[in-house]
């Protein structure tokens, strides 16, 4: 039909191991959140529930229910409440118009969708390399290194869980004030962490370290934004500090270099 956008699926999609594992609902749900009208070409986009009751027929409790689990179970979306927008979890990373054969016009119509998302707090999500999300659009398949909570245990020792932060923060107050925040944050939030996720935590912050981010900074950062994740300190998005906006942003890596 004229003026139609078209979105491209993999045909391997239906024989995914994933989407193999999920019920035909969630399945026919997670397709519309691929190729809905309003799917943007950076993969952020705004999701009015009553449109997708509309568009779907799902009764809005349904709806609600499950962008929680594509969000905290698979982590495969991220939905912000403040803006109403949703992002498909490392939309860009995986997303062929990535690659160093995008077009002048592909990476301007990247800009151009970076600079209108409201919350930009989401663009992390598209192509950072966290320890707890992912969302590869070719394969579908979660990573052998992603943290998806599907595989902890009840025996896990609540001792080990209370100790971990003290173990790792040793005699740095500070750090140990820092982590035990971001977990009460969680809990605050009703997805609370689990020990397998700890685990994962520290391993980011050690990555972080590495590159010489101050640790108890990054955490901090994310308590104050209310993140579920903890990233490289981003100065602009701290309270004293100002957001620079309406740059015309090269591409994705100096774009989020300019938002942090």
């Amino acid at each position: 039909m004229a003026g139609m956008t078209y979105r491209s699926i993999e045909t391997g999609f239906w024989q995914d191991n994933f989407i193999i594992s999920i019920p035909f609902k969630e399945r026919a749900f997670y397709l519309y959140l691929l190729t809905n009208p309003r799917v943007s070409f950076c993969g952020i986009y705004e999701l009015s529930i009553n449109l997708v009751k509309t568009e779907t027929g799902l009764p809005i409790a349904d709806i609600e229910k499950l962008i929680d689990k594509f969000q905290n179970t698979y982590k495969r979306i991220v939905y912000s409440e403040k803006s109403g927008e949703i992002v498909l979890v490392n939309w860009l990373k995986h997303n062929p118009f990535n690659s160093g054969l995008a077009s002048s016009t592909q990476r301007k119509g990247y800009e151009n969708a970076l600079a209108k998302v409201k919350d930009q707090s989401l663009i992390q999500w598209l192509s950072a390399d966290t320890a707890s999300v992912t969302y590869p659009i070719h394969t579908l398949s979660p990573r052998a290194d992603i943290d998806i909570d599907l595989n902890t245990t009840k025996l896990e020792s609540k001792n080990n869980e209370e100790n971990i932060f003290k173990d790792y923060a040793q005699e740095d107050d500070a750090l140990y004030h820092a982590l035990t925040s971001f977990d009460a944050m969680r809990n605050e939030m009703k997805k609370p962490m689990t020990s397998r996720a700890k685990e994962l935590l520290l391993k980011n912050l050690d990555g972080l370290k590495a590159k010489g981010e101050n640790i108890t900074a990054c955490i901090e950062q994310s308590v104050f934004h209310n993140w579920q994740g903890v990233f490289a300190e981003k100065k602009d998005t701290m309270p004293g500090n100002k957001q620079q906006n309406g740059a015309i942003i090269p591409w994705l890596d100096d774009y989020v270099k300019n938002i942090q």
